[in-house]
């Protein structure tokens, strides 16, 4: 008599590496101005930008660049690598660079900005929870139509310790640069 055997857990889907995933992006099957992550080993397709994400995004990456710490680069739309099956591309980052072929680890990260329209109610859950759980200090996700901003602190294994709402007048300064400070409705001034 045969021993039966043990079901597959994830019978008919297969997950991934970051290394795999970066190999499968590399290939160009992605078509041009479609967004992926991977988060626990499934590839999962991230909304295209409208007008109004686009629009807080390039006035945001500006001022990021104009206050960033020293020795920090900013990164648009970039990899973050959170472990070996998870790769989440945040909109806006600041960063200690390592090397020129590195994609930053959340040991390098100094702040993480997710600007959100579609996507806004993930990125204050469960996209909240993977950079918690990967240590990341300062991560703020902004409505790109209401320009409300919620400023998530003192990270742990089970979410943020600090979640903070701040309206679109009000001043919001970085961790890393405590003395610059943005208010979201002042960039359209």
């Amino acid at each position: 008599m045969n021993a039966p055997v043990a079901p597959r857990a994830l019978e008919g889907r297969r997950l991934f590496t970051v290394d795999e995933f970066l190999t499968v992006a590399a290939t160009d099957i992605f078509a041009d101005g479609e967004h992926a992550e991977l988060w626990d080993g499934e590839i999962i397709m991230a909304p295209s930008e409208g007008g109004a994400h686009f629009n807080v995004k390039a006035e945001l990456l500006a001022w990021l660049v104009r206050h960033a710490p020293p020795g920090a680069k900013t990164g648009p739309t970039g990899p973050l690598k959170i472990g070996d099956r998870t790769l989440l591309e945040p909109d806006l980052f600041w960063f200690q660079p390592r090397g020129r072929a590195d994609i930053p680890e959340p040991a390098q990260i100094m702040l993480v900005i997710e600007v959100a329209v579609t996507s806004l109610a993930r990125d204050r859950t469960d996209k909240a929870l993977k950079y918690a759980q990967a240590g990341v200090a300062d991560y703020w996700v902004v409505d790109a139509e209401g320009l409300t901003t919620w400023v998530h602190r003192r990270p742990s294994a089970e979410g943020y310790g600090e979640v903070r709402e701040f309206g679109p007048s009000e001043p919001i300064a970085p961790l890393a640069a405590p003395h610059a400070s943005v208010v979201m409705a002042a960039l359209f001034d």
